[in-house]
Parts: structure tokens; sequence; C-alpha cells
């Protein structure tokens, strides 16, 4: 069971029961629709805030999907993007 708010376009914040928290994206993988702003809000974010038992979860393909997949093995964030 999981309570879900909406935090922007495309994006919701789910609290889970386990405390896990989630950030999801769900939508086109395109640079349109932000994926490019948001994967470096995230690597910013993350490099302030580790080990916060958060992480981001992408929903969804598009015509980015492979550039998107080459930044995050690149800066190395599998860990905390699904």
């Amino acid at each position: 069971v999981a309570e879900v708010r909406k935090a922007e376009p495309n994006a919701f914040y789910v609290k889970r029961k386990d405390r896990k928290k989630q950030i999801i994206f769900a939508g086109r993988i395109d640079r349109t629709k932000g994926i490019d702003k948001l994967l470096n809000a995230w690597k910013i974010y993350n490099s302030i805030y580790e080990n916060q038992n958060v992480e981001l979860v992408l929903c969804g393909t598009g015509p980015e999907e492979q550039w998107c997949k080459d930044y995050i093995k690149f800066h190395n964030l599998y860990p905390v993007i699904k």
C-alpha cells in the first residue's frame, strides 16, 4: 500500500509503509519532457544527500531512452535510479 501525491507534471511522490521514498517519472523519455533536467537535478541531489533512502524510478520509453541509460551509467546513478 502506498500514498501517492502529485509533485510536478509527470512526477509523483510515493510514500510506502517501509518508509522508502520514491520519486517516479512516468512518461515518454524525451528531452522535451525534461528528462535531461531531471537526471541532472537528481545527480546533484544525490551528491548532496547521499544515503537518504530515496530513489528515482523512470517509467516509459522514447527516443532518448539510450541516452538516458548512458547518462545513468556514466554518472554511476544505478544504485539510486531504477
